[in-house]
């Protein structure tokens, strides 16, 4: 969706991509609203300011070496 300058960050497009990858939107949007994915969002922000992340994608190779594209 980066490709087509669309925010993930909002939930429509969350639920587009969500659709387009099979998935059940109501469970997945239940999930999300019960905090189910909270530990991991937290460990990816932790990670997003220990890389400095600063665009999409973003590989880390032998957790030292930043590669964007």
């Amino acid at each position: 969706m980066f490709e087509y300058g669309k925010n993930v960050g909002k939930l429509e497009v969350i639920n587009q991509i969500g659709l387009k990858a099979g998935i059940d939107i109501d469970e997945m949007n239940r999930r999300i609203d019960e905090g189910y994915y909270d530990e991991e969002m937290n460990e990816a922000k932790k990670l997003w300011s220990l890389y400095e992340v600063d665009s999409v994608p973003t590989f880390i190779a032998n957790e030292n070496k930043k590669v964007t594209l």
